[in-house]
Protein backbone atom coordinates (compact mmCIF):
# COMPACT_ATOMS: atom_id res chain seq x y z
CA UNK A 1 0.00 0.00 0.00
CA UNK A 2 1.53 3.45 -0.43
CA UNK A 3 0.36 6.74 1.14
CA UNK A 4 -0.51 10.67 -0.22
CA UNK A 5 0.74 13.26 1.49
CA UNK A 6 -0.80 16.87 1.05
CA UNK A 7 1.03 19.76 2.31
CA UNK A 8 -0.15 23.56 3.13
CA UNK A 9 -3.58 23.14 1.67
CA UNK A 10 -6.21 25.00 2.03
CA UNK A 11 -8.47 23.55 5.11
CA UNK A 12 -11.87 23.07 3.20
CA UNK A 13 -12.27 19.74 0.81
CA UNK A 14 -10.18 16.78 -0.54
CA UNK A 15 -10.85 14.62 -2.99
CA UNK A 16 -9.04 11.09 -3.76
CA UNK A 17 -10.69 9.05 -6.47
CA UNK A 18 -14.29 8.98 -5.95
CA UNK A 19 -14.25 10.07 -1.99
CA UNK A 20 -15.09 13.30 -0.53
CA UNK A 21 -13.66 13.97 2.43
CA UNK A 22 -14.12 17.62 4.85
CA UNK A 23 -10.71 18.30 6.40
CA UNK A 24 -10.68 18.44 10.09
CA UNK A 25 -7.89 18.83 12.32
CA UNK A 26 -3.83 17.82 11.28
CA UNK A 27 -5.57 16.10 8.33
CA UNK A 28 -2.00 15.18 6.19
CA UNK A 29 -3.22 13.17 3.72
CA UNK A 30 -3.94 9.32 2.67
CA UNK A 31 -2.66 6.31 3.60
CA UNK A 32 -3.34 2.41 2.78
CA UNK A 33 -3.74 3.49 -0.53
CA UNK A 34 -3.51 0.75 -3.13
CA UNK A 35 -1.08 0.69 -6.36
CA UNK A 36 -2.50 1.90 -9.41
CA UNK A 37 -3.97 5.22 -11.13
CA UNK A 38 -5.66 8.10 -8.61
CA UNK A 39 -7.27 11.42 -8.88
CA UNK A 40 -6.38 13.99 -6.18
CA UNK A 41 -7.82 17.49 -6.06
CA UNK A 42 -8.37 20.26 -2.91
CA UNK A 43 -11.01 22.66 -2.76
CA UNK A 44 -9.49 26.14 -2.90
CA UNK A 45 -12.22 29.74 -2.75
CA UNK A 46 -15.01 28.05 -4.80
CA UNK A 47 -12.51 26.08 -7.41
CA UNK A 48 -10.60 22.42 -7.94
CA UNK A 49 -7.32 22.00 -7.81
CA UNK A 50 -6.38 18.49 -8.86
CA UNK A 51 -3.55 16.31 -9.90
CA UNK A 52 -3.14 12.47 -11.57
CA UNK A 53 -1.07 10.01 -10.43
CA UNK A 54 0.41 6.40 -10.92
CA UNK A 55 1.65 5.00 -7.80
CA UNK A 56 3.74 1.67 -7.64
CA UNK A 57 3.41 -0.39 -3.94
CA UNK A 58 5.08 1.02 -0.85
CA UNK A 59 5.23 4.73 -3.00
CA UNK A 60 5.16 7.92 -0.71
CA UNK A 61 3.95 10.92 -3.20
CA UNK A 62 4.24 14.19 -1.21
CA UNK A 63 2.36 17.41 -2.72
CA UNK A 64 2.64 20.63 -1.37
CA UNK A 65 0.37 23.72 -2.50
CA UNK A 66 1.81 26.56 -4.91
CA UNK A 67 -0.17 29.72 -3.41
CA UNK A 68 1.52 30.91 -6.52
CA UNK A 69 0.91 28.76 -9.05
CA UNK A 70 -2.13 28.01 -7.39
CA UNK A 71 -2.08 24.17 -7.69
CA UNK A 72 -0.52 21.01 -6.17
CA UNK A 73 3.00 20.27 -7.08
CA UNK A 74 5.76 17.74 -6.32
CA UNK A 75 7.39 18.67 -2.78
CA UNK A 76 10.98 19.45 -2.96
CA UNK A 77 13.22 15.70 -2.57
CA UNK A 78 14.34 16.93 0.78
CA UNK A 79 10.72 17.20 2.37
CA UNK A 80 9.48 14.08 0.27
CA UNK A 81 12.69 12.09 1.66
CA UNK A 82 11.44 13.51 5.60
CA UNK A 83 7.91 12.16 4.97
CA UNK A 84 8.53 9.54 2.94
CA UNK A 85 10.62 8.18 6.17
CA UNK A 86 7.97 9.32 8.79
CA UNK A 87 4.77 6.98 6.84
CA UNK A 88 7.03 4.34 6.80
CA UNK A 89 7.65 4.51 10.29
CA UNK A 90 3.76 5.22 10.99
CA UNK A 91 4.46 8.68 12.60
CA UNK A 92 1.58 10.11 10.36
CA UNK A 93 -1.03 7.74 10.65
CA UNK A 94 -3.05 9.71 13.18
CA UNK A 95 -3.01 12.06 10.38
CA UNK A 96 -3.94 10.11 7.40
CA UNK A 97 -7.48 9.05 6.43
CA UNK A 98 -7.33 5.25 5.41
CA UNK A 99 -8.61 4.73 1.66
CA UNK A 100 -11.80 2.99 1.95
CA UNK A 101 -10.92 -0.90 1.07
CA UNK A 102 -14.87 -0.92 -0.46
CA UNK A 103 -14.50 2.13 -3.05
CA UNK A 104 -11.27 0.66 -4.29
CA UNK A 105 -13.15 -2.33 -6.71
CA UNK A 106 -15.20 0.61 -8.33
CA UNK A 107 -12.36 2.70 -8.72
CA UNK A 108 -10.29 0.16 -10.44
CA UNK A 109 -12.97 -1.11 -12.71
CA UNK A 110 -12.31 2.75 -13.82
CA UNK A 111 -8.99 3.03 -14.30
CA UNK A 112 -7.28 -0.45 -14.27
CA UNK A 113 -5.79 0.08 -18.03
CA UNK A 114 -4.66 3.39 -17.37
CA UNK A 115 -0.98 2.23 -16.18
CA UNK A 116 1.24 5.66 -16.54
CA UNK A 117 1.25 9.13 -14.44
CA UNK A 118 0.52 10.87 -17.64
CA UNK A 119 -1.92 9.25 -20.14
CA UNK A 120 -2.64 10.96 -23.58
CA UNK A 121 -5.63 12.87 -24.75
CA UNK A 122 -5.37 12.51 -28.19
CA UNK A 123 -6.82 15.09 -30.63
CA UNK A 124 -10.18 13.75 -32.88
CA UNK A 125 -9.21 13.34 -36.04
CA UNK A 126 -12.04 13.69 -37.74
CA UNK A 127 -12.99 17.02 -38.08
CA UNK A 128 -16.01 17.05 -40.45
CA UNK A 129 -17.62 14.02 -39.55
CA UNK A 130 -19.47 13.85 -42.72
CA UNK A 131 -15.98 12.95 -44.57
CA UNK A 132 -16.28 9.41 -42.81
CA UNK A 133 -18.17 8.65 -45.05
CA UNK A 134 -16.46 9.62 -48.38
CA UNK A 135 -14.92 6.99 -50.82
CA UNK A 136 -11.60 5.41 -49.09
CA UNK A 137 -11.74 7.77 -45.95
CA UNK A 138 -10.65 5.42 -42.98
CA UNK A 139 -13.96 5.53 -40.12
CA UNK A 140 -13.51 6.53 -36.93
CA UNK A 141 -13.13 3.12 -35.69
CA UNK A 142 -10.40 2.56 -37.91
CA UNK A 143 -8.85 5.99 -37.04
CA UNK A 144 -8.89 6.02 -33.44
CA UNK A 145 -7.88 2.23 -32.83
CA UNK A 146 -6.19 1.11 -35.52
CA UNK A 147 -4.13 4.49 -36.54
CA UNK A 148 -3.84 6.13 -33.28
CA UNK A 149 -3.52 3.44 -30.95
CA UNK A 150 -2.12 0.90 -34.17
CA UNK A 151 -4.67 -1.65 -33.21
CA UNK A 152 -3.42 -1.65 -29.71
CA UNK A 153 -6.07 -2.89 -27.12
CA UNK A 154 -4.61 -1.79 -23.80
CA UNK A 155 -3.72 2.05 -25.21
CA UNK A 156 -7.26 2.30 -26.68
CA UNK A 157 -8.89 1.31 -23.48
CA UNK A 158 -6.15 3.39 -21.26
CA UNK A 159 -7.23 6.45 -23.59
CA UNK A 160 -10.90 5.45 -23.17
CA UNK A 161 -11.03 5.41 -19.73
CA UNK A 162 -8.77 8.68 -19.26
CA UNK A 163 -10.97 10.95 -21.67
CA UNK A 164 -13.87 9.28 -19.64
CA UNK A 165 -12.18 10.47 -16.60
CA UNK A 166 -10.77 13.82 -16.82
CA UNK A 167 -14.53 14.43 -18.01
CA UNK A 168 -16.51 13.16 -14.94
CA UNK A 169 -14.20 14.69 -12.75
CA UNK A 170 -14.90 17.98 -14.51
CA UNK A 171 -18.00 17.58 -13.91
CA UNK A 172 -18.61 19.78 -10.40
CA UNK A 173 -16.24 22.44 -11.90
CA UNK A 174 -15.86 23.68 -15.17
CA UNK A 175 -16.36 21.21 -17.57
CA UNK A 176 -13.76 19.30 -19.71
CA UNK A 177 -15.21 19.60 -22.93
CA UNK A 178 -11.94 18.20 -24.82
CA UNK A 179 -12.47 15.14 -23.00
CA UNK A 180 -16.31 15.04 -22.94
CA UNK A 181 -16.26 15.43 -26.77
CA UNK A 182 -13.11 12.49 -27.07
CA UNK A 183 -14.77 10.45 -24.93
CA UNK A 184 -17.90 10.57 -27.11
CA UNK A 185 -15.58 10.15 -30.66
CA UNK A 186 -14.01 6.96 -29.04
CA UNK A 187 -17.30 5.73 -27.93
CA UNK A 188 -19.02 6.49 -31.52
CA UNK A 189 -16.40 5.00 -33.11
CA UNK A 190 -16.67 1.62 -31.49
CA UNK A 191 -20.66 1.64 -31.72
CA UNK A 192 -20.09 2.39 -35.12
CA UNK A 193 -17.60 -0.12 -36.42
CA UNK A 194 -19.86 -2.57 -38.23
CA UNK A 195 -20.32 -6.37 -37.93
CA UNK A 196 -16.86 -6.65 -40.33
CA UNK A 197 -14.83 -5.10 -37.24
CA UNK A 198 -16.42 -6.88 -34.58
CA UNK A 199 -16.04 -10.31 -35.88
CA UNK A 200 -12.30 -9.22 -36.61
CA UNK A 201 -11.46 -7.94 -32.96
CA UNK A 202 -13.69 -9.73 -30.84
CA UNK A 203 -11.34 -9.25 -27.71
CA UNK A 204 -11.23 -5.60 -27.96
CA UNK A 205 -15.06 -5.30 -28.45
CA UNK A 206 -15.14 -7.62 -25.31
CA UNK A 207 -12.89 -5.82 -22.96
CA UNK A 208 -14.36 -2.61 -24.56
CA UNK A 209 -18.03 -3.71 -23.04
CA UNK A 210 -16.42 -4.58 -19.22
CA UNK A 211 -14.67 -1.23 -19.44
CA UNK A 212 -18.12 0.95 -20.52
CA UNK A 213 -19.79 -0.55 -17.52
CA UNK A 214 -18.52 1.06 -15.01
CA UNK A 215 -18.44 3.99 -16.49
CA UNK A 216 -22.05 4.16 -17.37
CA UNK A 217 -22.70 3.04 -13.26
CA UNK A 218 -20.97 6.79 -12.59
CA UNK A 219 -23.80 8.84 -15.24
CA UNK A 220 -26.76 9.78 -14.08
CA UNK A 221 -30.06 8.83 -15.27
CA UNK A 222 -30.34 11.96 -18.00
CA UNK A 223 -27.53 10.39 -19.76
CA UNK A 224 -29.74 8.02 -20.94
CA UNK A 225 -31.95 9.50 -23.53
CA UNK A 226 -32.22 8.09 -26.57
CA UNK A 227 -30.28 10.93 -28.46
CA UNK A 228 -27.73 11.01 -25.29
CA UNK A 229 -24.31 10.68 -25.84
CA UNK A 230 -24.54 6.81 -24.43
CA UNK A 231 -27.48 5.85 -26.59
CA UNK A 232 -27.12 7.67 -29.97
CA UNK A 233 -25.91 4.55 -32.44
CA UNK A 234 -26.38 2.13 -29.16
CA UNK A 235 -28.33 -0.58 -30.56
CA UNK A 236 -27.11 -1.16 -34.06
CA UNK A 237 -23.87 -1.66 -31.78
CA UNK A 238 -25.62 -4.18 -29.49
CA UNK A 239 -27.67 -5.53 -32.83
CA UNK A 240 -24.26 -5.96 -34.35
CA UNK A 241 -22.68 -8.07 -31.43
CA UNK A 242 -26.11 -10.32 -31.36
CA UNK A 243 -24.84 -10.99 -35.05
CA UNK A 244 -21.57 -12.31 -34.59
CA UNK A 245 -20.63 -15.62 -34.79
CA UNK A 246 -18.86 -14.75 -31.38
CA UNK A 247 -20.86 -16.59 -27.97
CA UNK A 248 -18.98 -14.33 -25.56
CA UNK A 249 -20.16 -10.71 -27.77
CA UNK A 250 -23.50 -12.45 -27.85
CA UNK A 251 -23.32 -12.80 -24.26
CA UNK A 252 -21.55 -8.94 -23.79
CA UNK A 253 -24.50 -7.76 -25.69
CA UNK A 254 -27.08 -9.24 -23.66
CA UNK A 255 -25.73 -8.06 -20.61
CA UNK A 256 -25.32 -4.04 -21.75
CA UNK A 257 -28.99 -4.50 -23.04
CA UNK A 258 -29.74 -5.31 -19.78
CA UNK A 259 -28.03 -2.54 -17.99
CA UNK A 260 -29.09 0.03 -20.27
CA UNK A 261 -32.66 -1.04 -20.35
CA UNK A 262 -32.88 -0.44 -16.53
CA UNK A 263 -31.78 2.87 -16.65
CA UNK A 264 -33.93 3.96 -19.32
CA UNK A 265 -36.55 2.68 -17.28
CA UNK A 266 -35.35 4.06 -13.86
CA UNK A 267 -35.48 7.00 -15.86
CA UNK A 268 -38.82 6.79 -17.51
CA UNK A 269 -39.74 6.41 -13.79
CA UNK A 270 -38.98 8.97 -12.49
CA UNK A 271 -40.18 11.07 -14.84
CA UNK A 272 -43.63 9.46 -14.21
CA UNK A 273 -43.42 10.00 -10.09
CA UNK A 274 -42.04 14.21 -11.15
CA UNK A 275 -45.68 14.13 -13.53
CA UNK A 276 -47.73 12.19 -10.48
CA UNK A 277 -45.86 14.91 -7.82
CA UNK A 278 -45.62 17.95 -9.43
CA UNK A 279 -47.86 18.89 -12.45
CA UNK A 280 -50.83 21.33 -12.13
Amino acid sequence: MSYIILRDIPKQSVQLDLLVHQIQGGFRGFREVPPGFHYGAILDRGEWRNFWCYLSPETVLVKRFDLDQQQLVDDTPEQTAQYSQLAHQNALDMALVPYPANQWPGWHSLTQYITTDSPILHKNAVSDFSSEFAPNHPSRFEQNFRETHHGNIANFLEELQFAFLCWLMSLKGEVNLVAQQRWSSLLNGMYNAGEFAIASDPDLFGQFVDALLPQLEQLPSEAFTQDSIVCTHLDDFIEDMNDSANINLKKKARILLNYITKRKEALINRHLSKTIFYSE
